[in-house]
């Protein structure tokens, strides 16, 4: 038997993302009485258990959370970077859209508006 030594290595670290939610403008009104929305955002890191969310928004289209930052690690099975906006509703939640930035615009930092596409 021949017995052969593998010296121990550490494993290259994950990059790290630092995500901050700040606000939205001109969200779509989804409330019957008052025609407003009480938004909030679901971030996830696509194809990975890597999420948050922000706090509820009362009636209002122009929502401002100052949230974050909230720190994901990008590995090799992320596909994304995903902001879900929805509409709380007692009995469901609506989608007001969607916003994915992908790796490459995360990894060199990413920071101003981007248009929800209606993506339901």
């Amino acid at each position: 038997l021949h017995e052969t030594r593998v010296p121990y290595q550490e494993p290259e670290a994950l990059p790290e993302i630092d995500i901050y939610v700040n606000s939205a403008e001109n969200l779509q009104a989804l409330n019957l009485v008052g025609g407003k929305s009480d938004p909030y955002v679901i971030c996830r890191l696509v194809n990975t258990k890597q999420t948050f969310s922000t706090c509820v928004i009362d009636a209002t289209l122009n929502p401002t959370w100052n949230h974050g930052p909230e720190t994901f690690s990008w590995g090799e099975e992320a596909r994304g970077l995903a902001f879900d906006v929805y509409d709380k509703d007692v009995v469901r939640s609506k989608k007001l859209g969607r916003v994915v930035l992908d790796k490459k615009e995360c990894l060199k930092g990413f920071d101003g508006w981007r248009s929800l596409g209606r993506d339901k």
